[in-house]
């Protein structure tokens, strides 16, 4: 299965794909027959460009910028990473409550 992604992810489990290719979407200028999964960041899927797709992977918590309903027509799988962030929302949240709290700005 080739992988087109669009940067370079972070993680071990990257690193194991065989067959990735990274390239940014606004890059592609015709359609690409060889590529059947795709990893993205919350970027519109370009289903035009990419007519052999079978799965999105979105490196985010929800779809915002993703045509679900396009992708599903098409029998494209789409999925996300819950709770990525939930750690990192934690934290921020506690800082920002704290920092207003003492007037720290």
């Amino acid at each position: 299965m080739r992988v087109l992604a669009t940067r370079r992810y972070p993680g071990s489990a990257f690193d194991e794909l065989e067959d990735v290719e990274v390239t940014p979407l606004d890059a592609l200028r015709e359609p690409r027959e060889d590529v059947e999964g795709l990893i993205l960041a919350n970027e519109p899927v370009p289903l035009d460009l990419l007519t052999r797709l079978k799965i999105v992977a979105n490196f985010g918590v929800g779809y915002d910028r993703i045509d679900i309903a396009a992708c599903a027509a098409r029998g494209v799988v789409v999925t996300n990473t819950p709770g990525v962030l939930d750690d990192a929302t934690a934290d921020l949240t506690l800082a920002l409550i704290l920092a207003a709290r003492r007037r720290v700005v």
